[in-house]
C-alpha cells in the first residue's frame, strides 16, 4: 500500500520552504488545455518522461522534482522506471508485466486532493488558452505557468510561511518557536486564520462599545466554522 503522511513544519523546513513551495506545484500540475484527451495523470507521467531540461532556481528536471515531492510525502524513497512510471520498494517483472507498489492514477488523484486539503488550496480552472499541437511547447508553458505560481506566492510584499509562524508562536496561548515545528501546514493555517478572525472579532466588538453603528460592522464571532479555503 502507498501511505501519504502530513509533514510537520520541521520536515519541510529541512528541504526549505522554497523547494516544498516547488515539490508542491509539481505534483498539482494542470492541463495546459482543455480539449487535451489526456487525464492528469497522464500528462505528469508525459513530463516526467520527456523534460530533461535543469529548471531554475532548484536545478533540477521535472521528473526530479516528482521523486523528490514523493519521497517526501511518502517518507520513503520512490523510484522512476525507464518505462515510465513511479514504484516504491522492490519491482518485479514477470512475463513482461512489472508487479510491486506502482503509483496507479487512483493513487496520484487521491494525493492530489490530500494536497490540496493539507495546503488549502482551491481547486484551478483550467483556461482556454490555445497552444501549438508540439508536446514540447506543452510541457514548457506548463513548467512556465508552475514558476510563476511559485513566483507570485513569494513576492515581497506577501506573508511567507516564515512570517505565518512567527506570529502563530507569538500570539497562539499553547504554541512557541520550540514546539510550533510539530505542526502541519494544516494546523498551522487553521491556527493563524482563527488568530485573524480573533483578532478582527475583538477589533469590531471594541468599535462597537464605541459607538461604531453596527450596521458599518461585520461582527461574527471568531469561535465558528473557519472555511479557510475561502480566504
Amino acid at each position: 500500500d502507498l501511505i501519504t503522511y502530513p509533514l510537520s513544519l520541521k520536515e519541510i523546513m529541512t528541504v526549505g520552504n522554497l523547494a516544498y513551495n516547488y515539490y508542491v506545484f509539481t505534483l498539482l500540475v494542470e492541463k495546459p488545455t482543455t480539449d487535451t484527451k489526456l487525464t492528469v495523470f497522464e500528462l505528469f507521467l508525459a513530463y516526467c518522461y520527456h523534460n530533461e531540461e535543469l529548471l531554475p532556481p532548484l536545478n533540477l528536471s521535472f521528473r526530479e522534482m516528482a521523486i523528490r515531492a514523493l519521497s517526501l510525502i511518502f517518507k520513503e524513497p520512490v523510484f522512476y522506471h525507464p518505462q515510465g512510471f513511479f514504484y516504491l520498494g522492490e519491482l518485479i517483472q514477470k512475463d513482461g508485466i512489472f508487479f510491486g507498489r506502482i503509483l496507479t492514477e487512483n493513487q496520484f488523484d487521491l494525493i492530489r486532493k490530500i494536497i490540496r486539503k493539507q495546503n488549502y488550496f482551491k481547486e484551478e480552472k483550467n483556461e482556454d488558452i490555445k497552444y501549438a499541437n508540439e508536446k514540447a511547447r506543452q510541457i514548457q508553458e506548463k513548467i512556465n505557468a508552475m514558476k510563476e505560481k511559485i513566483r507570485q506566492q513569494n513576492k515581497d510584499e506577501g506573508l511567507k510561511l516564515n512570517d505565518i509562524i512567527s506570529i502563530v508562536a507569538s500570539y497562539s496561548p499553547n504554541i512557541n518557536m520550540f514546539n510550533v515545528w510539530d505542526l502541519t501546514i494544516f494546523q498551522l493555517y487553521e491556527l493563524y486564520i482563527r488568530l485573524m478572525m480573533k483578532d478582527t472579532y475583538e477589533s469590531q466588538f471594541a468599535m462597537l462599545l464605541q459607538g461604531a453603528d453596527p450596521k458599518e460592522l461585520k461582527l461574527e464571532h471568531w469561535a465558528r466554522k473557519t472555511n479557510l479555503e475561502s480566504q
